[in-house]
C-alpha cells in the first residue's frame, strides 16, 4: 500500500472501480484504512467500508469510539456495531453500569442496523424520552451475559421502527460482578420481559431466547401468542414452561402458547440428572403430537431438540420417530436432534464475560463452542 499514495491513476478511476478495489481489500482494514489517507476523493470511497463495522472490546476504548462516531461520515455509514463490556480487573475504572448508562446514543444512529450488547447492566435509561420511541432503522439486537432490568429492555425493545431478530441470552458470571453478588437488576418474572419483546409483536420474524437464570425454581408457561410474525424461535427448555419435564401436558400447554405461525421451534434441553434425554426427548414427542394433532403450531415444518447428549433414533418411542421417519404430519416436517455443546461463545471476544452456557449461571472458559448468529464480517477493532 505505500505504493498508492505514488500512483496518481488510482485516485482518476472511477467510483465503480474504486469500490471493487475496496471490496477486494475488505479483510483487510489496515489497508483500507491506508487507502483512506490517500486523498479526500479515496476516503470518502473508503470510510463506508472502514467504518461498516466496528467491534469495542475494551472500556477504555469507549472514549476513542465516542470521540469518533462524533464525525457525521462515520455516524452515517456504521451498520453493524458490537459493544463488549464488563467490570474491569482495576479498581478505579469505570463500571460496567457507568458504560452502560451512557450508550443511549447509540440507539440515535438512524442507519444502525445490528446492535450487539455483551455485559451490559442497567436498572433504566434515564436519557430516552417518549420522542425516542419508533425511532430506528434496527433490525437486530442481540444482547449477551447482560443484567438489565424488564424496564430497561423495554426501552431498548421500544426504539426500533420494525426489529426483526433479537436475542437475549444468559447473564454474566456471578464472579464478575462487585462482591460477586450475582445481577442486580435481572427479575425472575419472565412475563415482563416477554411484556417488553412483544412491543416488536408485528416485526420480528426471529427470537433466541434464554431468560438469564436468577434461582432454579419453577417457572410459570410464557405466553409469545402476540408474536404474529415469528417465524424462528430458540429457547432454552426452562423458560418456556414449568420445570416439571415428566408430564407431557405440561408440555402441552406451554406449545399452545407459543405463536400459530412458527416454522421452526428450537429448543435446548436441560441438563438435569433427574431427568435422562431420552426420556426428555419422549416426553417432548408425546407433548408435540398431541398438538399438531389437535391442530396446535400447524405450520410446523422443523422441530429441533439440542441435548447434551446424543440421541439414537432407536431409543424413541413411535410417536417420536413417527414424526420424523414416516413424516405423518406432511412430507415437509421433520424432527431434528443434534448433540448441543456445553458452551457457546461470540466470535472475537476473547474474555469469559463472552462465554454463556444456556441455563447455567457460573460461566467458565470450556474448549466447546457454538457460534452465535454472524451479523457480518469484517469487523473493525477499535484501536486502543
Amino acid at each position: 500500500m505505500a505504493l498508492v499514495a505514488q500512483c496518481p491513476t488510482l485516485c482518476g478511476l472511477s467510483l465503480e472501480i474504486l469500490e471493487c478495489i475496496i471490496r477486494y481489500l475488505e479483510p483487510d482494514i489496515n489497508s483500507i484504512a491506508q487507502l483512506a489517507a490517500v486523498s479526500p476523493r479515496l476516503s470518502a470511497v473508503a470510510v463506508p467500508f472502514l467504518y461498516r463495522a466496528i467491534v469495542v472490546l475494551h472500556e477504555y476504548q469507549i472514549k476513542s469510539f465516542t470521540e469518533t462516531v462524533q464525525r457525521p461520515r462515520v455516524r452515517d455509514t456504521l451498520r453493524i456495531l458490537t459493544i463488549h463490556l464488563h467490570e474491569p480487573a482495576r479498581n478505579n475504572g469505570p463500571s460496567a453500569e457507568e458504560l452502560s448508562l451512557e450508550l443511549g446514543f447509540l440507539f440515535r444512529f438512524c442507519d444502525l442496523t445490528i446492535l450487539t450488547l455483551v455485559g451490559a447492566s442497567a436498572d433504566t435509561f434515564d436519557q430516552f424520552s417518549a420522542g425516542d420511541r419508533y425511532c430506528t432503522a434496527l433490525e437486530e439486537l442481540s444482547l449477551y451475559c447482560c443484567d438489565l432490568s424488564p424496564w430497561a429492555i423495554s426501552q431498548l425493545l421500544g426504539l426500533p421502527r420494525a426489529l426483526r431478530f433479537l436475542t437475549y441470552k444468559g447473564s454474566r458470571p456471578r464472579e464478575s460482578y462487585p462482591g460477586g453478588k450475582g445481577p442486580v437488576h435481572t427479575t425472575t418474572d419472565h412475563a415482563a420481559y416477554v411484556t417488553a419483546i412483544n412491543q416488536q409483536a408485528y416485526s420480528l420474524v426471529a427470537l433466541d431466547v434464554d431468560f438469564p437464570v436468577v434461582n432454579h425454581g419453577p417457572n410459570d408457561p410464557i405466553d409469545l401468542t402476540r408474536l404474529t410474525s415469528l417465524r424462528e424461535l430458540t429457547i432454552r427448555s426452562g423458560a418456556l414452561h414449568f420445570e416439571d419435564l415428566r408430564d407431557s401436558k405440561t408440555l402441552y400447554v406451554s406449545f399452545s402458547l407459543l405463536p400459530r405461525g412458527l416454522i421452526s421451534l428450537t429448543i435446548w434441553l436441560r441438563k438435569d440428572p433427574k431427568f435422562p434425554t431420552i426420556d426428555l426427548v419422549n416426553t417432548y414427542g408425546f407433548a408435540l403430537h398431541e398438538a399438531l394433532s389437535l391442530g396446535v403450531l400447524d405450520h410446523l415444518r422443523v422441530f429441533t431438540l439440542n441435548a447434551f447428549e446424543l440421541v439414537r433414533l432407536g431409543e424413541i418411542t413411535s410417536h417420536s420417530s413417527s414424526l420424523g421417519l414416516a413424516n405423518s404430519f406432511g412430507q415437509t416436517f421433520e424432527l431434528r436432534f443434534g448433540r448441543q455443546v456445553s458452551w457457546e461463545t461470540l466470535p472475537g471476544l476473547d474474555c469469559e464475560c463472552a462465554f454463556y452456557g444456556p441455563g447455567i449461571q457460573y460461566c467458565k472458559r470450556l474448549n466447546g463452542q457454538m457460534s452465535y448468529r454472524q451479523p457480518g464480517s469484517p469487523h473493525r477493532q477499535m484501536s486502543t
